[in-house]
This record gives structure tokens, C-alpha cells and sequence, in this order.
């Protein structure tokens, strides 16, 4: 931004919120990109997306535990080694990103995936995306799962 600039706020349909206007300049701007190639139960991915985010913030009445949504259902189904397995895969098959059992995932970590193949390419360097991915590398660790798989079989 050049000084005196300022931001200004997107105005009218679509621009309500800003997760809302993120999904719609994003589709405007980046309208041939691969997350936008397809749909998920014949809407848009974004907007599936935001309406899953918003069916668990503010229209589910109370908590379904011990059951997940419907959107997680096959998810839930899985050991903490196949999980595990199953995220690893994210990263390679296009299939998942668009799969109503598994965008839910599998959306966010490829776009993440992507962004950050992106940015290196640009040499671009984040100061918190080493920060971000050394998290993200620790949780979903061998030694983190059979954490997971321990404290499991304690329950």
C-alpha cells in the first residue's frame, strides 16, 4: 500500500462478512483455479466449505458428541494411524478434495499445500509459515498418532 491509501470495504451482495467476500473475490479473481474446478454436493467448494463452518457455528443447536456431522462421519470412522495415513494421501490425490466425506479435510490441507508451494516458488518467505508447518509436522507425527492410539485404548 502507498501511503495515504486506505482500505475500503466491499459493499452489497456476497461482500456481507468476510469470509463471504473472501469466497467471492477469490472466485472473481481466481476463477480458473483447481479449487474451483468442481463441486461438492453441486455447490461451489468454498461455499461448501462455509456453509459446514456455519452449520457448526451457528445453526447446530447443541453439540453432537460422541457423534460427529454428517460431513465428518467417514473421517470419525478412522483409527488415528489410518487418519493419519488417509491426511498423508490429501497431499497427493486430487479425488479427496472434492469428496463430501472428506473434503471437510482434505480442502483446507491441499489449499495450504498449495499456498505454501506457491509462495516458495515466488521465494517468498513468511516468517510463520515454518512456525505453521513445524506445529503442524509435530502433531500429526508418528509419535503424536501412537499418543493418540494410547490414550485411545486407555478410554
Amino acid at each position: 500500500m502507498k501511503p495515504g491509501n486506505s482500505f475500503e470495504k466491499l459493499r452489497g451482495k456476497g461482500y456481507a462478512n468476510d469470509h463471504e467476500a473472501t469466497i467471492n473475490m477469490f472466485t472473481q479473481k481466481y476463477k480458473d483455479d483447481f479449487i474451483l474446478s468442481n463441486t461438492i454436493d453441486g455447490i461451489n467448494s468454498l461455499e461448501w466449505l462455509k456453509k459446514r463452518r456455519e452449520q457448526i457455528n451457528y445453526l447446530q443447536l447443541k453439540f453432537l458428541d460422541p457423534n460427529p456431522p454428517y460431513f465428518m462421519k467417514e473421517l470419525a470412522k478412522l483409527s488415528p494411524s489410518d487418519l493419519y495415513h488417509m491426511i498423508q494421501e490429501f497431499y497427493k490425490e486430487d479425488v479427496y478434495i472434492f469428496d463430501k466425506d472428506h473434503a471437510i479435510l482434505a480442502l483446507p490441507i491441499r489449499q495450504i499445500s498449495r499456498t505454501f508451494s506457491e509462495l516458495k516458488v515466488a521465494r517468498i518467505e513468511m516468517d510463520y509459515g515454518k512456525e505453521i508447518v513445524d506445529h503442524l509436522s509435530r502433531i500429526l507425527s508418528d509419535d503424536a498418532i501412537i499418543s493418540l492410539i494410547k490414550q485411545k485404548s486407555l478410554q
